[in-house]
This record gives C-alpha cells, sequence and structure tokens, in this order.
C-alpha cells in the first residue's frame, strides 16, 4: 500500500504520524521527503542531466535486477557505475 500525503512543512505535526500509525499499524515503514521546489538544482547536476538525456546509452533490467543496481550506485559510487558502463550488454 502506497499513501501520498502533499503538505506544506509548515503544517506538519504529531496527527500526521498519527495517521501513519493507524494506517499501517504493525508494519515497517519506508519514509521518503521530496522538496518539490526542483531535484536538479546544481547547474553540474543539469549539465549531467542534459548530457543523459541527449546520450544513447540504454540499459534494459529485469524487475529484480534495478533494485540491486540501485544499491550499488548508491554504496559504490561512480567508479563502480563507469565501470558497469563499460562492461554492460546492450
Amino acid at each position: 500500500m502506497t499513501v501520498t500525503f502533499e503538505i506544506e512543512s509548515d503544517e506538519l505535526n504529531a496527527n500526521l504520524l498519527q495517521s501513519l500509525r493507524s494506517l499501517f499499524k504493525g508494519k515497517r515503514l519506508k519514509l521518503t521527503v521530496e522538496d518539490e521546489s526542483g531535484v536538479v538544482t546544481s547547474e553540474a547536476m543539469k549539465a549531467k542531466l542534459d548530457e543523459a538525456l541527449l546520450g544513447t546509452d540504454v540499459y534494459v533490467f529485469k524487475d529484480d535486477e534495478f533494485s540491486s543496481f540501485a544499491e550499488n550506485v548508491m554504496n559504490k559510487g561512480i567508479d563502480w557505475l563507469d565501470n558497469f558502463k563499460d562492461n554492460a550488454k546492450r
């Protein structure tokens, strides 16, 4: 089950936590907070995004492969990603 709350940060209070407890009683939760003012804020990130959008690299993942890929990128960093790209089947 996924529930999305869109709320101003000034409106956050204990009621939101109580609502989550009621909806997901006894479950383990993963909370993600997203600042909707824009994820890509630095010029370097904008340049990387533009490069990626214009590039020809395309990778296809099976359902169970992508989470492992993402975990490796986050934990092992850019060197691992560069090695992946050099050795990936396209």
